[in-house]
């Protein structure tokens, strides 16, 4: 199901596979995920909005019963609105829940929302309980399906029906007092940082592409710093094209790092959306694998509690492999030498890195 998001079709199992025929997943405990529910949703959410998302659609669901994976990146395969809906009163509803042109109604839509926000609060909880049992080591919790930070309180915006960060940072404040959210995505993460805007206790710090009036979503200028008591507990790093490994290190060593140790946090949430990478349709900044990974090498050095999770990125076979590797370095596994990492093991899609020569780099 979680593969049915259209801006991200069959993005998650591609992930997975990948991981795993690097044997990664043996370094970690892995959790079932438990769907979340209504109460769980609406400690963010408006219960109207939660309400209509998670509304049966049979029409829907049972039109994904004639999808081939043959279809899987024809447009014609997403099912949108106006071909559902032919009424001017349901066009506006669904236009005031920002269910129309980047966030349409899929298949299985109320099951996603449910796994989806369910996945991230059990990362936060098994972080939780982790702490309570006094583990002396560093906690890293890793949720490769969460980072969805565009999500608004009552509106699904930029591929996020729901905000499963803020989501998960909510419940993590009912143990950790002091918070720290960073967003290394192409785009701003105004979901998160408007949600906690007067707050002293998230932190927020997002660095992204900005140009002030086209660029999604147009907002995250150096201006905007939190307002009320959270005025200066909103970082904003706006960014032109172009940002490589060596920008974005002085970046975190300058800028990042420095605002963290001063606030001093109890647990860091980071969102590693990839679709800075050089490689993605956008073709924005010119980020590589190990650009990613020597700044979270670095975050992982500050020996602070984490919840690592996923985000942005538009080509499946660069985010599988960026992850894999952010994956390896969490584990403490960065493969010693790099020739370890050249060619890709022989796994279920394979087939889909021959243009690469099935090479990892």
């Amino acid at each position: 199901i979680l593969n049915l998001l259209p801006s991200n079709r069959n993005r998650l199992s591609m992930v997975m596979s990948l991981i795993k025929a690097f044997e990664l997943d043996q370094y970690f405990k892995q959790i079932q995920v438990k769907n979340t529910n209504k109460v769980e949703l609406c400690k963010f959410h408006d219960k109207d909005y939660i309400n209509f998302l998670l509304m049966e659609r049979v029409d829907i669901d049972s039109d994904f019963d004639s999808l081939s994976d043959d279809d899987d990146d024809d447009d014609d395969s997403i099912i949108h609105d106006h071909e559902l809906y032919d009424t001017d009163k349901k066009r506006l509803i669904l236009k005031h829940y920002g269910l129309i042109y980047d966030s349409p109604l899929f298949p299985f839509l109320p099951e996603y929302v449910k796994i989806l926000g369910g996945s991230t609060l059990q990362c936060a909880k098994w972080i939780i309980n982790k702490y309570k049992k006094n583990e002396k080591s560093q906690i890293i919790g890793v949720n490769w399906i969460g980072g969805r930070h565009h999500g608004k309180k009552s509106k699904a915006a930029g591929f996020c029906y729901i905000n499963d960060i803020n989501l998960g940072i909510i419940k993590l404040r009912t143990m950790f007092p002091k918070i720290v959210y960073i967003d290394f995505d192409l785009h701003y993460g105004d979901g998160v940082s408007q949600a906690f805007q007067f707050s002293q206790n998230v932190l927020t710090i997002s660095l992204h592409r900005f140009d002030g009036r086209f660029f999604y979503p147009g907002t995250g200028g150096l201006h905007e710093q939190g307002k009320g008591p959270g005025l200066e507990y909103m970082v904003n790093l706006p960014l032109n094209k172009g940002l490589n490994d060596e920008s974005l290190l002085k970046l975190y060593n300058e800028i990042i790092e420095p605002t963290v140790k001063r606030y001093r946090p109890n647990i860091m949430v980071i969102q590693f959306g990839c679709d800075g990478h050089f490689s993605d349709e956008h073709k924005q900044w010119n980020l590589t694998y190990k650009g990613y990974g020597d700044v979270l090498e670095k975050l992982i050095e500050l020996k602070i509690n984490m919840m690592v999770l996923g985000g942005g990125g538009y080509n499946n076979k660069s985010v599988s492999k960026c992850w894999t590797y952010l994956t390896a370095i969490i584990a403490g596994k960065r493969l010693e030498a790099d020739k370890d990492w050249d060619l890709i093991p022989d796994h279920e899609y394979i087939e889909e890195y021959e243009k690469d020569s099935f090479m990892f780099w």
